[in-house]
């Protein structure tokens, strides 16, 4: 058995942060700025939940996209916030639904509408030949999956990169296009 000894932490001045989440530049790899769901449980909510529900918890934890399982625990789509705005429930409410009724499963990208990146094509690209591929498809948010296509691997989005990236000045929300624009200005100055 190992004894085990507990220090005083009051001259602890800040938390160590991985260093994994700094020092991106357009060149890193592309799996870089993967949020991977081998070493991070993906965040999940269920499709049956009023979507009231899921935009108040998606705020509070500050989680602009979450993955929609069915009751088994499958992947049946994505929803986010913006899936979630008030003109989307409008929508539903002047179509009859009370607004207490409808659920994500209402608001979702269903999979079948999602298009994904495969893990295994992310090895030799970068992170701007990454933004680039978002940027013509606009899209905030990309799924990756495993190289048998069977599996969601991971998560790419544009906030995460946009927050990442050095040197490079977002000061808006940052989009694929935005990131694109902002490095191609660094890259010329």
């Amino acid at each position: 058995m190992t004894t085990l000894t507990l220090h005083p932490v009051d001259t602890t001045e800040h938390f160590e942060f991985p260093h994994e989440l700094s020092g991106v530049t357009p060149r890193s790899p592309a799996l870089s700025v993967l949020i991977d769901f081998v070493n991070h449980e993906p965040l999940v909510i269920d499709g049956w939940m009023s979507a009231v529900d899921a935009e108040r918890q998606m705020r509070q934890s500050h989680t602009p996209l979450r993955i929609v399982v069915d009751r088994a625990g499958e992947f049946i789509g994505t929803i986010s916030l913006e899936d979630l705005c008030e003109p989307n429930l409008l929508r539903h409410v002047a179509a009859g639904s009370p607004r207490d009724a409808i659920q994500v499963i209402d608001l979702m990208r269903h999979r079948c509408e999602i298009q994904a990146l495969a893990y295994d094509d992310l090895r030799g690209a970068t992170v701007y030949d990454l933004v680039d591929i978002l940027r013509q498809h606009n899209l905030q948010y990309c799924l990756v999956m495993d190289s048998d296509g069977h599996r969601i691997r991971g998560l790419i989005n544009a906030s995460d990169i946009g927050q990442r990236l050095s040197g490079v000045n977002l000061s808006a929300a940052p989009t694929f296009a935005g990131i694109l624009a902002a490095i191609r200005h660094y890259e010329t100055h």
